[in-house]
């Protein structure tokens, strides 16, 4: 091609163009996965998780800290991946047009590249595969027109000096860059290596790039590459000071971490240990236990089928085809080819191999997606080479015009044009018709402009929790489960078995008197300990927190993270003062505490809460403790404690500050894909805490048993909560079950029989006795109509159904009893606690891992 500058102005047109709609697409806050944490990481100049991308950090933290641009901290690092991925476009189009000869071509490889599914979604959020994109596609390019120059040397008849030049230059280019991919993303090797063996090979008779003087030069250049990663070392031990903080001690503060920064990099061992992603496993795509080697053949027909959707239809993949077919046949391009093909069997053999995920999973599909477009970045290379080739093609079918003077040979005309890189207007007019088509295409599916949702949820997490100044009462005192019953007492009474007819007046009377037979409130301005777990949770937090500012005065600590023990050496201090680790690590190694101990050592200095959910694998607290839910999060309570069961802030919070905020913020999310983080907040976290409250009151019933005074008042009211949760499911439930009129979960109805079968025993006179078999058995039909449920579950709810229809010594009446027969499980909870009483079905989450 053109040595000149106008050679490469169509491919910088093309850069700017897919920047403008990445701009306009681009996320308006924090997205999903880890951008949370890589947004706060670059924010504070701290160490990612494993392998830290530090090249990514460093970039990003030009972004994050330019507040000229305008916008949230997120949308300015989420313009930093529209700027990579643009970049990435026009060097993939630049390589592409070297490639195929034709720079029409190479811009449609380029737009195709920009605007396909996988490559759009991480080019408008905080993530590091739009700079991977960028340093293979360069990488790319300099391979390209290194194997040119090699061969224009090879064809002088005397030593092209310049030319060697140009050779040795781009190698050692290339091995800069390589290191730079190497510091973004270690798949980077899968491409690397068998292009910079080719790279070598190939230059062997001009620039001689086998002698050891040039691969000294070389390897020199790619440890500069490597340079980046320095910042573990420097940073992993650095103080990130933000407004507002205690500085630590300046003889400390060089091995104090910033927040939220993963692993002790200041030593050899830790930082080999996280360059390597130990904790994840080397050499693999996650520390997932179940071994998934097996569905090897599932991956690489999962990317196959989603490449038609990457290059436009069928046509694409057609052309793919063709282009790698002419690229082996012609002899001056084959090396190059089987370098190109070298890479793409290196990425889908081992790579696909040791993607050790289930792709069957909608999740962890949507996790393996990501490195996908590494390998459609060749496939729409060789894409180009075909679309050149079907081009060059179209004119040989042509009849020549009559009255038009004797053109030249077609082919020669499309050599002459493959030459000096200026097709013809028909096709820079099909290719710009690609584009647009592909970007149309995939638009709306993409455009993120309007979804805020995880910025919204972190800032609703915070609030669920009372502000010191304005704390809600804390109503706890070593009242016994029955004594705590009777405060709620007096909202249950007004509205026995009345199936949610009760009117507000009434329960905000009851609840003003429930108020009053509370005993008087802890004092007031108790910091709040929030524990959090999950992935979308935590970075949700230390984004709203950290970089917003918003509600620093709550302590957040990462239940994940506590079980490494250099969090708590190296964050306890600095960032926890007041908060007491009682051992070196949480979990169940030498020296390490459980929850149980971490929750009697702070209870005397915090409130503490829960968001996500507590360790299944850590029943230790269940004992002593409960989670009460308040709002989204849930309040880990003393079991000797009384409870405000209808706290009016509780209500507030639910109403007020849950409902309208994210489902607003969901609502923007149309439509949900499967296996999406939005999905999980959707399901895992709104859902639950609409589904929470009812199911902890229908736990307290239980517990309490059918012989307590107040037992009776508060199945009343579990049942009421309930109900009165069905009727709402429209509105409520719409983002957790589908659109609005969807049905709602089948565990609902389960508890409302639960709830009314108890009843049955503890009703008043024959009235109320009716009232709850009817009410129980309607129930019971509503959860049996429901094809979702177990077989041994439904054999289970017919027989107590039959009970009470008609009773027999077969089926018993299930006064004052449970569905659940002996020897029958009890169900989990979603958070980890087991339902204490026989039958009841709490809530169902989905576990959410953190991944590579």
């Amino acid at each position: 091609m053109a040595g000149d500058a106008l050679a490469y102005a169509p491919f910088g047109a093309l850069g700017a163009v897919v920047l403008a709609v990445y701009v306009r697409t681009v996320y308006s806050g924090v997205a999903s996965g880890d951008s949370g944490e890589l947004v706060q990481i670059a924010h504070e100049l701290g160490v990612a998780h494993p392998p830290g991308y530090p090249l990514w950090t460093l970039a990003a933290h030009g972004f994050a800290r330019a507040a000229w641009l305008g916008g949230s901290v997120a949308w300015r690092v989420n313009l930093s991946s529209a700027v990579f991925g643009a970049a990435a476009a026009a060097l993939l189009a630049a390589a592409a047009a070297e490639l195929s000869g034709c720079a029409a071509a190479g811009v449609a490889a380029g737009g195709l590249f920009a605007f396909s599914p996988h490559v759009w979604a991480y080019a408008t959020q905080a993530e590091v595969f739009a700079l991977h994109n960028l340093l293979l596609a360069k990488l790319l390019f300099l391979l390209v027109r290194l194997d040119h120059f090699t061969r224009a040397a090879a064809a002088a008849a005397a030593a092209d000096t310049d030319a060697n030049a140009c050779v040795r230059a781009l190698a050692r280019t290339g091995a800069l860059v390589i290191g730079l991919a190497l510091s973004n993303q270690h798949t980077a090797i899968l491409f690397a290596a068998p292009w910079a063996a080719y790279a070598v090979y190939a230059a062997r008779h001009t620039a001689r790039l086998h002698r050891p003087a040039q691969l000294g030069a070389l390897c020199g250049c790619g440890l500069l590459g490597l340079a980046p990663y320095a910042h573990l070392a420097v940073r992993g031990g650095a103080f990130a000071h933000q407004p507002g903080e205690r500085r630590p001690p300046l003889a400390a503060r060089a091995h104090t971490p910033a927040w939220g920064s993963w692993g002790d990099t200041t030593t050899l061992r830790g930082f080999a240990h996280h360059v390597l992603r130990r904790d994840y496993g080397t050499f693999r795509l996650s520390n997932a236990e179940r071994a998934t080697d097996g569905e090897y053949g599932l991956r690489l027909r999962a990317y196959v089928s989603s490449l038609p959707a990457q290059a436009l239809g069928p046509a694409g993949v057609a052309l793919a085809l063709l282009g790698t077919a002419a690229l082996l046949r012609a002899r001056r391009s084959r090396p190059l080819a089987l370098a190109l093909l070298a890479s793409a069997a290196l990425y889908a053999g081992p790579f696909f191999f040791l993607s050790n995920l289930p792709v069957s999973s909608p999740f962890y599909r949507q996790i393996q997606e990501r490195f996908w477009p590494q390998l459609t970045l060749l496939v729409l290379s060789a894409a180009a080479v075909g679309l050149a080739r079907v081009c060059d093609a179209i004119p040989l079918l042509l009849p020549p015009t009559p009255t038009a003077p004797p053109p030249p040979p077609a082919a020669a005309a499309c050599a002459a044009q493959r030459a000096n890189g200026a097709p013809s207007a028909w096709r820079w007019a099909v290719c710009a018709l690609l584009v647009a088509a592909q970007a149309c295409t995939h638009h709306a599916a993409h455009d993120a402009s309007r979804r805020d949702l995880f910025t919204r949820f972190g800032w609703a997490l915070l609030d669920c929790v009372p502000p010191p100044a304005r704390a809600a009462p804390r109503r706890l005192s070593s009242a016994s489960p029955a004594a705590a019953a009777a405060a709620a007492a007096a909202l249950a009474r007004g509205g026995a078995l009345a199936g949610g007819e009760v009117a507000g007046a009434a329960r905000a009377a009851a609840a003003a008197a429930a108020a009053r037979a509370a005993l008087p409130d802890l004092p007031a301005g108790r910091a709040a300990l929030l524990l959090a777990n999950g992935d979308e949770v935590i970075n949700a937090l230390r984004y709203a927190q950290r970089c917003e500012g918003h509600r620093r005065d709550v302590l957040i600590v990462d239940l994940n993270y506590m079980q490494f023990s250099w969090y708590i050496a190296q964050h306890g201090a600095a960032h926890f003062p007041d908060v007491a680790f009682p051992g070196t690590s949480y979990g169940n190694s030498p020296g390490a505490f459980q929850l149980d101990a971490f929750l009697r050592a702070n209870a005397h200095a915090f409130d503490v809460y829960s968001a996500g959910g507590l360790l299944a694998a850590d029943p230790s607290w269940q004992a002593t403790y409960r989670l009460w839910p308040q709002g989204l999060l849930q309040r880990l309570v003393p079991r000797s404690a009384r409870l405000e069961l209808n706290e009016p802030w509780q209500r507030a919070s639910a109403d007020a500050l849950l409902l309208p905020e994210l489902r607003a913020a969901l609502g923007a999310v149309s439509p949900m894909q499967p296996g999406s983080w939005e999905e999980v907040v959707s399901n895992n976290h709104l859902a639950q805490a609409v589904h929470a409250r009812p199911y902890a009151v229908l736990q307290v019933a239980l517990e309490l048993g059918a012989n307590a005074p107040a037992s009776r008042d508060v199945f009343v009211l579990a049942a009421r909560l309930y109900e009165e949760m069905v009727a709402a499911s429209p509105h409520a439930l719409a983002h957790a079950a589908g659109p609005p009129g969807a049905p709602v979960p089948d565990y609902v109805h389960r508890n409302i029989g639960v709830c009314y079968s108890r009843l049955i025993g503890l009703a008043s006179d024959e009235r109320e006795r009716v009232m709850a078999t009817q009410r129980a058995a309607a129930a019971f039909l509503r959860y049996l109509s429901s094809s979702t449920i177990g077989e041994a579950d439904r054999q289970q709810v017919e027989a107590g159904l039959m009970g009470l229809i008609a009773p027999s010594p077969a089926n018993p009446r299930l006064e004052g009893g449970s569905l659940t027969g002996e020897g029958a499980a009890r169900p989990k909870s979603a958070r980890g606690e087991e339902a204490n009483g026989a039958g009841a079905s709490p809530p169902r989450r989905r576990a959410a891992k953190r991944q590579a």
